[in-house]
């Protein structure tokens, strides 16, 4: 084979692999069977609208996502508390890095922790301010969507 053959066959390749790359960052998840038993909500930042998870019961408070291989890329889950408090959160049992978001009893964003990654186990993550709603979304999903400090967030399903 000459030169430009081996060179064309070289870039054919690594085209291919950076076009796998992106296929498989962006694909589905699955989603655990687990999950099937969790209430759905709809939520709105902005324009931006969530699909969420309930994490409305102590058990379901306690695991999070912790033991689920993932969620769908553009939903979160909810954790609702009965008071505004120091609420924290921690990487037990996590199998993907995730945002979290802090919000008061306005339903506004008061802190937000990006990329908390399953390694930081047992490191505590927590608002200083007093929080009512905690929505845990796949990281990068701040990001993306372009939440920032005081937005606020409503049901609207």
């Amino acid at each position: 084979m000459n030169r430009r053959t081996i060179l064309s066959i070289v870039i054919l390749i690594a085209c291919a692999g950076v076009v796998g790359f992106f296929v498989m960052n962006d694909r589905p998840i699955t989603l655990d069977p687990a999950l099937e038993s969790y209430t759905r909500h709809i939520i709105a930042i902005g324009d931006k609208k969530i699909p969420v998870f309930m994490a409305d019961t102590p058990q379901k408070k306690a695991q999070g996502l912790g033991n689920f291989t993932g969620i769908p890329r553009e939903d979160g889950m909810l954790f609702t508390f009965s008071k505004p408090e120091a609420i924290d959160i921690w990487m037990k049992d996590m199998l993907f890095p995730i945002d979290v978001l802090w919000f008061d009893e306005n339903a506004k964003l008061v802190h937000i922790v990006e990329r908390m990654r399953p390694d930081s186990f047992p490191q505590r993550f927590f608002s200083e301010v007093p929080a009512l709603f905690v929505l845990e979304v796949n990281a990068g999903f701040i990001k993306k969507s372009k939440i920032k400090m005081g937005d606020a967030f409503q049901f609207i399903e």
